[in-house]
């Protein structure tokens, strides 16, 4: 098995690294599907009781991507220090080390650590491990110190950007009406009303409910079970209405758009294969 790092849209900043295990040969210019391995944003929550308000940043995720050849912008031959016995069992080894790179939190302003930064990071375990050789991590280094310092700004800037159009819009104290005595029991419980919000067909014309509908019946449902007040409801339902009518509208056809593009062979794969970020 060989390890290779990728980067799509390159001096643009929207460029974005990753790592891809395959066999040697594997992938051409016509492109192939991989798993990837790379660090995307994230919003997660501590588990304690009650939950803080999420933070955002670049966390470990398994994707799935068509990569030609021309996306490789390095490859180092796999080493196998602990003589792992199948090619399945020295992926697993090697992601569990991939996966140990710490998460970075995304500040509006200041330094944090990209998708590059990742990848780079990554193979420097990977080489303390005895997984590549040093000379391969140097190679991978290289990449990193070849990015022109005014395309690795304009790609943070994108990112802070993105993050800010994530910002958290309304938030609500989980009550705890049932007296759940742990983070887990009280995520359970709200999960379960939650998945009684009922689906939605999308239609090829016409509205539907889409996700910001989905998210306030949820949060209806749990304000009728005694999880959050009728003032914090009211405050997520206040984010539904101030959606401008041609935004939705511009939402709900790229929607459709999705879901007619079928020739988006790595979108169903996403979709319908269980491809989730990790």
């Amino acid at each position: 098995l060989e390890i290779s790092l990728a980067l799509i849209n390159p001096n643009t900043p929207k460029w974005h690294a990753y790592l891809v295990i395959h066999k040697p040969n594997e992938i051409s210019e016509e492109g192939v599907s991989l798993p990837t391995y790379e660090h995307l944003i994230s919003k997660r929550n501590k588990q304690v009781l009650p939950p803080p308000p999420p933070t955002i940043s670049m966390k470990f995720a398994v994707w799935k991507r068509e990569i030609k050849k021309s996306h490789i912008q390095a490859t180092a031959k796999l080493l196998n220090p602990l003589q792992k016995t199948t090619s399945e069992e020295l992926t697993d080894a090697v992601r569990e080390i991939m996966k140990s790179v710490k998460e970075s939190e995304i500040p509006l302003d200041g330094n944090f650590q990209n998708c590059l930064d990742f990848v780079i990071e990554a193979v420097r375990l990977l080489w303390t491990a005895g997984y590549v050789t040093e000379k391969d991590y140097d190679a991978f280094k290289g990449v990193n110190d070849q990015i022109p310092a005014a395309i690795r700004e304009a790609s943070d800037a994108d990112t802070r950007k993105r993050v800010k159009k994530s910002e958290i819009k309304a938030t609500a104290k989980l009550l705890n009406p049932l007296h759940k005595t742990t983070y887990e029991e009280l995520i359970e419980a709200v999960g379960e009303i939650m998945e009684n919000v009922k689906e939605s067909a999308i239609p090829p014309v016409g509205e539907f409910q889409n996700c910001l509908d989905l998210a306030v019946e949820a949060m209806k449902l749990l304000w009728t079970a005694g999880y959050v007040t009728e003032k914090d409801y009211d405050a997520f339902k206040e984010v539904k209405d101030n959606i401008h009518a041609d935004t939705r509208k511009s939402s709900d056809d790229y929607t459709r758009k999705l879901i007619a593009n079928r020739e988006n062979t790595t979108y169903w794969q996403q979709l319908n294969k269980g491809t989730n970020r990790l």
